[in-house]
């Protein structure tokens, strides 16, 4: 089993060519048997017995916490161990969670009201008009570029009306965020692509999306909606720095909180 960063680094960034050089077609298979050869040699990836998982649960509970009741439908793609959408499960009426490599969940006692499906990463099977939240965290940036459009064509139609949908994602002038920041200057692994708040902006208005805005705060105190074009003036503002400056502060946790994107959108 493989256990070194570079060697981490060496087959992401081979397995993401692949992916890279593929059609969507192709992506049906090709994003479940990448992500399966990774977790196999890196299980580590998703059950590290030293992260922090409760940290992780609870900042991402409190961001959720004014959008769900009882009678809510939750959907969560790319659950990892679905320790979140499990936690949320208590709260709602129904929570399904996708993950699109099989070897990374195990679920043990599920709540009736939960539901695990693996899926091919492009194509979702539900109703439409069906889910009052779908909830993306980590996963915009491990998408196929090509894919982008497809997957929020498909949370749109999925959506109740003025439902929301909730995106969570590293921003690209505090990367890379993949594996490559320790050896390269830009994402070269799993990270597709990394985005700026102009750049979803954009992408989530021309899906059809509304009323977006950029939330701020922390699990303690909980988080609160700022305008987006506030922060598209800040990353402006900061793009100005050089490139090889931001790279330096690239581990400073308090950018890293200014600049972690979350947005949250109705339909």
């Amino acid at each position: 089993m493989a256990n070194t960063q570079y060697e981490q680094f060496q087959l992401e960034k081979k397995l993401a060519t692949q992916l890279l050089n593929t059609t969507i077609t192709e992506r049906k298979t090709v994003y479940k048997k990448i992500y399966n050869e990774f977790f196999e040699q890196f299980p580590n990836v998703s059950f590290d017995p030293a992260s922090n998982i409760a940290h992780k649960i609870a900042w991402q509970i409190q961001l959720l916490q004014p959008f769900l009741n009882n009678n809510c439908s939750f959907m969560e793609i790319g659950a990892g161990n679905c320790l979140l959408s499990l936690k949320v499960a208590r709260r709602v009426k129904h929570v399904v969670a996708y993950e699109v490599a099989d070897s990374a969940t195990h679920i043990d006692n599920a709540p009736i009201n939960f539901k695990l499906k693996v899926f091919d990463g492009v194509d979702f099977n539900e109703s439409n008009d069906s889910f009052d939240i779908i909830y993306s965290n980590d996963v915009f940036e491990h998408l196929h570029v090509e894919d982008t459009f497809h997957h929020l064509a498909q949370y749109y139609n999925i959506l109740k009306s003025n439902g929301r949908i909730i995106i969570v994602t590293p921003h690209s002038l505090t990367g890379p965020h993949d594996i490559s920041r320790n050896f390269t200057t830009s994402p070269e692994g799993f990270h597709m692509k990394e985005y700026t708040y102009s750049e979803l902006n954009k992408v989530l208005k021309s899906s059809g999306f509304k009323n977006l805005k950029a939330y701020v705060g922390h699990k303690k105190t909980g988080y609160f909606p700022v305008s987006i074009h506030f922060y598209i003036l800040i990353e402006k503002l900061y793009s100005q720095i050089p490139s090889k400056i931001r790279y330096k502060l690239k581990n400073n946790r308090i950018l890293a909180k200014i600049f972690t994107i979350k947005i949250i959108g109705t339909k």
